[in-house]
């Protein structure tokens, strides 16, 4: 476990004006067998796989997951 996280929005996924989104993220840190997949869900529409640099460099990752490097 790397750690516990925050994660506050002034939205949420219904667009319900006047009601924000709070969550507790718990990160892990895990090593994947490189033969499984992972797949989408209905709130991602795109991944991207990347380096720890990239990431972290990136204007388009957003700063809750740039968190878990930190």
């Amino acid at each position: 476990m790397i750690g516990a996280f925050d994660h506050i929005y002034e939205d949420n996924f219904n667009a319900v004006e006047g009601i924000n989104t709070h969550y507790v993220a718990l990160g892990y840190r895990v090593k994947m067998n490189p033969s499984k997949q992972v797949s989408f869900d209905t709130q991602h529409s795109e991944m991207k796989w990347m380096t720890e640099k990239d990431l972290m460099a990136s204007e388009f990752v957003h700063a809750n997951t740039k968190a878990y490097f930190k």
